[in-house]
């Protein structure tokens, strides 16, 4: 529990899974405090940020504070420092949109993903954003266009015969 986290927390303060851990365990008990003060310092760390960005966005959306997440996805993206990392960040924020009903910028972040990284995983993100938001029109031909890419460079992340699958 929370008592045996933060005695780790207290013996080895860098330890960013426990961190992550103790943030969402404060989460789930109600102390948004605490578990925004965990958030942040998982955030502020330069090698845990890429894997506390959405969990972070999450709880602050969660807990009523939609500019404080969507200052967590704009710092990701300022910081993002791999080529994979910016459309990654790019998509959770047109997911985030989407979540807030606001489809116009959320198809212009799914849109500048694929711009920036035309890729099957950056397709599919599109094909499924669209199939989300009620739109099976527009959502095929970005299907198609993630098998197509997936079919030229086959990743696991990225299984051609699982995207036909979904159409």
């Amino acid at each position: 529990g929370i008592e045996r986290r933060e005695t780790i927390y207290k013996e080895t303060p860098g330890d960013m899974g426990n961190i992550m851990q103790l943030a969402r365990l404060y989460a789930v008990a109600g102390n948004n405090e605490k578990a925004a003060e965990f958030y942040e310092l998982a955030l502020a760390e330069e090698q845990a940020y890429r894997s506390a960005v959405w969990p972070a966005t999450q709880f602050f959306l969660r807990s009523g504070d939609v500019a404080r997440g969507m200052k967590t996805l704009a710092d990701a993206l300022e910081k993002a420092d791999s080529p994979e990392l910016k459309p990654a960040f790019l998509m959770m924020t047109g997911t985030v949109h989407r979540v807030l009903e606001n489809l116009a910028e959320s198809d212009r972040q799914f849109r500048s993903a694929v711009d920036l990284s035309p890729s099957p995983t950056t397709y599919m993100g599109f094909a499924e954003h669209y199939a989300e938001t009620g739109r099976p029109k527009e959502a095929l031909p970005w299907l198609e266009k993630a098998i197509e890419a997936a079919e030229k460079t086959p990743t696991p992340q990225a299984d051609p015969a699982e995207m036909r699958r979904t159409r």
